[in-house]
């Protein structure tokens, strides 16, 4: 028997009222409430129930010493689909786009290192539209290098706002639309940024979220040979995927996930977990061995980790919410972030409503792209910590 509570807001009342149906029994109840202003607040207890999916893969791209996919990055930012079921893959070393279909074959590359029409300098990201048109950000041009569906090469578009590198992705294309993921400088005189969620259609520009995230903090590795000024570790960022017409967002401490509709807050999909207590061996943790960085033509150099924490500090909550992907079926996959460097936390599956189905285990590959027949592209490295997509299929779902 499964059932559910649904929570209603009737005449400005709370009316609940419960539901029971055939069908696998429930994970939990789910509580549905509506606010004034009509949307959706899907509340989804906290008790985990495990997935009994597996994943099967049919194809293995990347790994090779040399050729098209001797690439070494891949990842969510540089992986797209179309609605005709190839895949795109962004090598940003050899500035191509390269383009396969459902079964690996290549069907084309698209791009090459220059300043021409259509060359790349410095590929940073790559969003695909749904029909197969292609955007890479040029850090290189300060544009948007763009290819149709054929391969041909588009006009150049200068980014809108300054566009910067984001946990999970910094822009999506969509048919009429582009939604851009960016940090603009505080006006108060502390140092730091505001993270925006903007989406622009035409001459219009719409913000979907402003996150304002703490000052950052003057860490000064002067053994290195720099300063570099960060925000405190485990501050929330701006996760987010966009399919359609639909963006999902989360940019707090707490597990809530927020959906957009054509720019309205339609839902918001919730675990009542509790909020996760920062502490200093949980960010000693997050840093490892120390900070890798590099100044100018200097040697590379490691930071230590205990001064890492001491000077860059961090917030006094861990988030919950690491990555998001939108699925064709309408389902919603959040990753829960895991402390610790290249940590995969477990992932929890929500259905098209926002009620919660269950969770995979830590350490699941996260969908990178979804391809039009069902399948996902996951990142996957081998024992040389070379990257690969793997294409799979998901069963029991």
């Amino acid at each position: 028997m499964r059932s559910r509570i649904w929570a209603l807001v009737v005449g400005g009342a709370a009316v609940t009222v419960g539901l029971a149906g055939c069908g696998a029994e429930a994970p939990g109840a789910t509580a549905v409430t509506r606010d004034s202003a009509g949307i959706a607040i899907v509340e989804n207890t906290a008790t985990d129930v495990p997935l009994a999916w597996t994943f099967q893969t049919d194809l293995t791209l990347g790994g090779k010493d040399s050729g098209p996919e001797a690439w070494t990055y891949v990842g969510a930012s540089t992986v797209g689909t179309d609605e005709l079921g190839h895949l795109y893959v962004l090598d940003m070393d050899a500035r191509d786009v390269l383009v396969y279909d459902g079964k690996g074959t290549l069907v084309r590359t698209v791009g090459g290192e220059g300043g021409g029409p259509g060359e790349l300098q410095m590929a940073g990201e790559m969003a695909v539209g749904p029909d197969g048109t292609v955007w890479v950000l040029d850090y290189g041009k300060g544009a948007y290098v763009r290819y149709g569906p054929d391969g041909s090469v588009l006009p150049e578009r200068r980014p809108l706002i300054p566009t910067m590198p984001n946990r999970q992705r910094s822009f999506a294309v969509g048919a009429e639309d582009l939604v851009v993921s960016t940090m603009a400088a505080r006006t108060d005189g502390e140092l730091g940024y505001w993270n925006l969620l903007r989406v622009f259609s035409g001459s219009d520009s719409t913000d979907i979220r402003t996150l304002e995230t703490p000052p950052a903090h003057e860490v000064r590795m002067l053994d290195c040979g720099g300063i570099v000024r960060l925000p405190p570790l485990f501050a929330p960022e701006m996760v987010w995927d966009r399919r359609g017409g639909t963006l999902a967002v989360s940019s707090t401490a707490e597990y809530v996930v927020d959906l957009y509709d054509g720019g309205a807050l339609v839902r918001s999909v919730r675990r009542e977990l509790p909020v996760r207590e920062a502490t200093k061996d949980m960010a000693l943790k997050e840093v490892g061995e120390g900070m890798r960085v590099r100044f100018g033509d200097g040697p590379s150099c490691l930071f230590p980790a205990s001064k890492v924490v001491e000077q860059q500090g961090f917030a006094p909550h861990v988030p919950w919410v690491a990555s998001i992907a939108l699925a064709p079926d309408g389902r919603l996959w959040v990753e829960r972030r895991a402390v610790g460097q290249n940590a995969r936390g477990p992932i929890d599956i929500f259905g098209p409503e926002g009620a919660y189905e269950g969770t995979l285990p830590d350490g699941t590959p996260f969908p990178a792209a979804f391809l039009s027949d069902g399948r996902i592209a996951v990142v996957q490295k081998d024992s040389m910590d070379v990257p690969m997509i793997l294409v799979q299929r998901v069963e029991g779902s």
